[in-house]
């Protein structure tokens, strides 16, 4: 998997409004999997679903940074999947509160922990994860990190995506500390690195 360097610019000014988009979701209002009802969730968001708990465990894998970025190396992947019983599912929007329905009933929510390790990723090797994954034409789990391991860092935040026929796309970025430049304006490097299941343990 190309990994991918990045370079953000960010242009911070002081004294902006709070300003509400055009178009909105309103929030949405969720059932316990069980109590979901019958129909709504699709086959295929459902075989997402089980394809997402069966990774539950421990995985070889591989991470695949940019030339001169550190961390690329063999890591283990540990991820704590929730059971199918523990999800929500969406069942409609809440219009009383503002915004639209944006239609996203039948949608699978789950979360889970995950955690690296391995010499090639230093602080971050055996910190705790998060996962937060939502299940409805695909499969789309972010996960993220404490970044204060590193002094450094801003952040440590991860991607999973699972499609339909069960492929995957990993990746996990780290960005740092954004500088100021002597325009005014700030800039935030960082890269992204691949992260590749190779093999159940």
């Amino acid at each position: 998997m190309a990994a991918v360097a990045t370079l953000l610019s960010l242009s911070l000014a002081a004294c902006v409004p709070d300003l509400q988009p055009a178009y909105f979701c309103a929030p949405d209002v969720t059932a316990p999997f069980a109590e979901a009802p019958a129909g709504l969730v699709t086959a295929q968001t459902l075989q997402l679903v089980e394809f997402y708990v069966s990774l539950g465990g421990t995985w070889d894998a591989q991470m695949q940074c940019p030339d001169g970025s550190p961390n690329s190396g063999p890591v283990t992947v540990s991820m704590q999947t929730d059971p199918i019983e523990a999800m929500r599912v969406i069942v409609g929007a809440d219009l009383t509160q503002q915004g639209y329905d944006c239609r996203n009933e039948g949608a699978v929510l789950g979360g889970g922990q995950i955690t690296l390790t391995g010499t090639s990723i230093g602080g971050l090797s055996g910190e705790p994860g998060t996962l937060d994954g939502r299940f409805a034409a695909i499969g789309r789990i972010v996960f993220s990190f404490d970044p204060s391991y590193d002094p450094g860092l801003d952040s440590v935040e991860g991607l999973m995506d699972i499609r339909q026929d069960h492929t995957m796309f990993n990746v996990i970025s780290f960005a740092q500390i954004p500088t100021r430049n002597s325009d005014g304006s700030y800039s935030q490097a960082g890269y992204t690195c691949g992260l590749n299941l190779v093999a159940r343990k």
